[in-house]
C-alpha cells in the first residue's frame, strides 16, 4: 500500500470515529390550521424512512444512525387523527417512532433544522347535507283516453 492510499484510509477512518451519533431527543405534537403536526427533534440531520401500516392504522418513522433518547412511556395525543406516540431503539442504530392513528390518514414528512416534522392534514369541513329530494307524490287518477279524429262511416267521413 502506498503512502497516498494509506493517508486516504487514515483520514476516512478518523472522520468516521469523530462523527457523533445522532440522538432522537424529543417528540411533541400540536394542532395547526394544516392539521396535526408531530415534531421529532434530533441532535443533527438524520436519514429517515416512514411507512404507513394498517390494522390498526399507524405511521412508523425510523431514524437511521440514531440512538433513542426520548421518554420511555407513550405520549397521549389530542390532535386528530393522532391518538398516541411511542418510541424505542430498533436495532443498533435505528431510533423508531410509532404514531398511532384513530383512522387512516395521508401524511407528509419534511426535514427541519431541528429534525423532522410529520403533518397529518385536517379533514375538510363536512359539506352540509343536500336537501332531501322531493319524492314524486301520487299521480292523479287518469281517465281513459278519449280518441278523436275522423273516421269513414256509412254516410262518409264523420268526426268523432
Amino acid at each position: 500500500m502506498g503512502i497516498v492510499p494509506a493517508l486516504a484510509m487514515f483520514l476516512l477512518l478518523a472522520g468516521a470515529a469523530d462523527a457523533a451519533p445522532i440522538a432522537l431527543e424529543d417528540v411533541s405534537i400540536r394542532t395547526s390550521p394544516d392539521g396535526a403536526v408531530v415534531e421529532i427533534r434530533t441532535s443533527g440531520q438524520a436519514a429517515y424512512q416512514a411507512a404507513r401500516l394498517d390494522s390498526p392504522p399507524r405511521l412508523v418513522v425510523d431514524v437511521a444512525g440514531a440512538t433513542y433518547a426520548w421518554r420511555g412511556s407513550p405520549l397521549a395525543a389530542v390532535a386528530e387523527p393522532v391518538r398516541l406516540i411511542r418510541g424505542s431503539q430498533h436495532g443498533a442504530d435505528v431510533a423508531r417512532i410509532v404514531i398511532e392513528l384513530s383512522r387512516a390518514s395521508d401524511y407528509r414528512v419534511e426535514r427541519t433544522p431541528t429534525g423532522l416534522r410529520v403533518t397529518f392534514p385536517a379533514l375538510a369541513e363536512a359539506a352540509p347535507p343536500a336537501p332531501p329530494s322531493k319524492a314524486p307524490g301520487p299521480r292523479p287518477a287518469t281517465q281513459a283516453p278519449v280518441l278523436s279524429g275522423v273516421v269513414k262511416g256509412e254516410r262518409g267521413w264523420v268526426a268523432t
